[in-house]
């Protein structure tokens, strides 16, 4: 029969402390030859003291993965789960059922529903189990808005690789706050609408485009007729009020390929890409016109501000800067001619002492 193992704690002698012993014993009753049992014993003070030091070592490490705020998962070279913590089941909404197989292409098959792009997550996983080598750095999208840094390396015995830790961190904040300043960085405050900077750069890439043969463009500039007076005779909320509803006149007006940007005080520019004629910039600047005819009501005051156009369009050679600053002067045309209108630049346009605006 297979032996019976007891372990107890013997007294030492004098009664100070306890031996961890091991007694092993078999019953040997049925043998004719012993018709008893057998009994050895062992002290196991050195195993007794090196299972102590592994559950410390183990209670350690698992106190040290549920206070991480990061997910950890550890799975063996068979594609099962070693180890995990509460956080990595919380963040993928794992329910226990799932947990409970401990199967790794099982979790992915639950989970990938929640990702953006679930193909580019599975073949990033397959990738890495093929190289049991490789390290990543990987960044997780989610259908509802959030964002996971995935790091993943490979766990090793030695010098071989037994398996791959995987460790999910939650970056939906950080990242909200990158793409805020992003936008702060290339955005109006007051209006909403591109600044200067996002507009001079989507020039720039336009008109390389264009030199290499892709379509025509056209730039419009606006600024608002009278807009010192609007500010000194209601004061510079009403000077707000305008430009906001200049701003959404641009908006309603021009397509969705367009850029439209406040480019300084009371100016604004419209980027017009891919025009097949000449007429679908003119035609824009038209609406534009016609929407920012209306008087608006700022209190209890009713103001006209209407809006000088100037439209310059792309031509062999021509660099953004001059774009915008023939557009410049073809506004200055429209304003001299009475303003509440829009012209298109002619050669014959210079200026003396005049800088381009931006």
């Amino acid at each position: 029969m297979a032996p019976v193992t007891v372990t107890l704690d013997l007294l030492r002698q004098g009664g100070r402390g306890t031996v961890p012993f091991e007694l092993a014993i078999v019953n040997l009753t049925d043998d004719p030859t012993v018709r008893g049992y057998v009994v050895s014993g062992h002290d196991v003070t050195s195993r007794a003291h090196a299972e102590l030091e592994l559950r410390k070592t183990l209670s350690l490490l698992t106190a040290t993965l549920e206070a991480t705020a990061d997910g950890i998962l550890v799975v063996d070279a068979d594609g099962r789960f070693e180890s995990f913590n509460r956080r990595f089941a919380e963040m993928w909404h794992l329910p226990t059922s799932i947990l409970a197989k401990r199967d790794e292409a099982t979790a992915i098959a639950f989970v990938r529903d929640q990702l953006i792009r679930p193909e580019a997550f599975v073949a990033r996983v397959d990738e890495l189990y093929s190289d049991t080598e490789a390290d990543s750095h990987d960044v997780l999208e989610f259908k509802d808005g959030r964002v996971f840094e995935l790091l993943s390396k490979p766990q090793r015995v030695g010098d071989a690789v037994v398996g791959r830790v995987w460790s999910f961190r939650d970056v939906t904040e950080r990242k909200r706050l990158e793409d805020q300043l992003s936008y702060q960085a290339l955005h109006d405050s007051l209006t909403g609408l591109g600044n200067r900077a996002l507009f001079q750069d989507r020039l720039q890439h336009a008109v390389a485009r264009i030199e290499r043969g892709h379509g025509r463009l056209a730039v419009l500039f606006l600024d608002v007729d009278n807009f010192k007076a609007i500010n000194d005779w209601l004061g510079h909320s009403a000077g707000d009020a305008v430009l906001h509803t200049i701003a959404e006149g641009i908006v309603g007006c021009q397509r969705r390929a367009d850029t439209a940007a406040r480019i300084g005080g009371d100016e604004f520019g419209v980027l017009v890409e891919q025009i097949g004629h000449p007429g679908e910039a003119i035609k824009l600047a038209e609406r534009i016109l016609m929407a920012t005819r209306p008087p608006l009501t700022v209190g209890a005051n009713e103001v006209s501000a209407t809006v000088s156009i100037g439209i310059a369009f792309d031509g062999p050679g021509i660099t953004s800067d001059q774009l915008l600053c023939n557009a410049d002067l073809a506004m200055y045309a429209a304003k001299a001619r009475g303003g509440n209108r829009h012209a298109e630049f002619e050669g014959k346009m210079h200026v003396s002492d005049r800088v381009p605006v931006i």
